[in-house]
Protein backbone atom coordinates (compact mmCIF):
# COMPACT_ATOMS: atom_id res chain seq x y z
CA UNK A 1 0.00 0.00 0.00
CA UNK A 2 1.46 3.10 -1.28
CA UNK A 3 1.82 6.05 1.86
CA UNK A 4 -0.71 8.17 -0.35
CA UNK A 5 -3.03 5.30 -0.18
CA UNK A 6 -2.45 4.94 3.98
CA UNK A 7 -2.55 8.98 4.69
CA UNK A 8 -6.48 8.99 2.62
CA UNK A 9 -7.41 5.72 4.71
CA UNK A 10 -5.99 7.43 8.30
CA UNK A 11 -7.61 10.74 7.17
CA UNK A 12 -10.60 8.60 6.22
CA UNK A 13 -11.19 7.25 9.63
CA UNK A 14 -10.37 10.03 11.53
CA UNK A 15 -12.90 10.82 14.03
CA UNK A 16 -15.59 7.97 13.55
CA UNK A 17 -14.61 4.00 13.68
CA UNK A 18 -18.12 3.77 12.72
CA UNK A 19 -17.22 4.63 8.56
CA UNK A 20 -16.07 2.70 6.51
CA UNK A 21 -12.36 3.51 5.83
CA UNK A 22 -12.21 3.44 1.88
CA UNK A 23 -14.94 6.85 2.55
CA UNK A 24 -14.16 10.35 3.29
CA UNK A 25 -16.48 12.94 5.29
CA UNK A 26 -16.70 16.52 4.10
CA UNK A 27 -14.97 17.46 7.46
CA UNK A 28 -12.27 14.69 7.30
CA UNK A 29 -11.97 16.46 3.52
CA UNK A 30 -11.44 19.68 4.71
CA UNK A 31 -8.90 18.90 7.89
CA UNK A 32 -6.99 16.55 4.98
CA UNK A 33 -6.50 19.07 2.53
CA UNK A 34 -5.38 21.73 5.96
CA UNK A 35 -2.69 20.12 7.56
CA UNK A 36 -1.39 18.89 4.05
CA UNK A 37 -0.87 22.63 3.27
CA UNK A 38 -2.52 23.16 0.23
CA UNK A 39 -5.93 25.51 1.96
CA UNK A 40 -4.01 28.60 2.73
CA UNK A 41 -7.47 30.53 3.33
CA UNK A 42 -6.06 33.18 0.74
CA UNK A 43 -6.00 31.13 -3.08
CA UNK A 44 -7.76 27.92 -1.79
CA UNK A 45 -10.32 28.86 1.00
CA UNK A 46 -12.99 26.47 3.27
CA UNK A 47 -15.62 27.18 0.32
CA UNK A 48 -13.58 26.29 -2.46
CA UNK A 49 -12.67 22.98 -0.52
CA UNK A 50 -16.37 22.37 0.86
CA UNK A 51 -17.57 22.82 -3.47
CA UNK A 52 -15.00 20.47 -4.74
CA UNK A 53 -15.65 17.79 -1.80
CA UNK A 54 -19.42 18.24 -3.04
CA UNK A 55 -18.91 18.20 -7.03
CA UNK A 56 -16.82 15.18 -6.61
CA UNK A 57 -18.92 12.81 -3.93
Amino acid sequence: MSELENAFLRFAAYGNTATHRNTMSGKNFYKMLKECGVMDGKVVTNTDVLIAFNEVK
